[in-house]
């Protein structure tokens, strides 16, 4: 399953879309890069009334790859596309899956609110 944090505001959201590597359908006109580049520059990013939004595929997080959020409000992170059926009858997968390829790297949230 895929993690979704959200908090819901009447406010104008910054928006940003994941890649895979070397993955094309980004949306035109719109930030669009592989989740490494994110991760060098979280501070940027993973901020206040935001909606970072996860393209079908695997987003791995290499070894030294961290996701630091911290202190943010309506920070929104969604996979994009339609729930497949999983290994069972009752599960069903997302498309759109982060992976840590080791335990060097991580998405970490700190003192979060929303």
């Amino acid at each position: 399953a895929f993690l979704l944090l959200t908090s819901s505001h009447c406010r104008r959201a910054n928006v940003y879309y994941v890649k895979e590597p070397d993955g094309t359908g980004c949306p035109t006109n719109t930030t669009c890069h592989e989740l490494a580049f994110y991760t060098n520059q979280s501070d940027l990013y993973f901020t206040n009334d935001t909606i970072i939004y996860f393209l079908e595929g695997t987003h791995v997080l290499e070894e030294n790859e961290l996701v630091i959020i911290r202190e943010t409000s309506n920070l929104t992170l969604q996979g994009i596309g339609n729930m497949e059926e999983g290994s069972h009858e009752t599960v069903m997968e997302s498309p759109s899956v982060v992976s840590c390829a080791n335990n060097v790297g991580g998405i970490l949230i700190l003192n979060g609110s929303g």
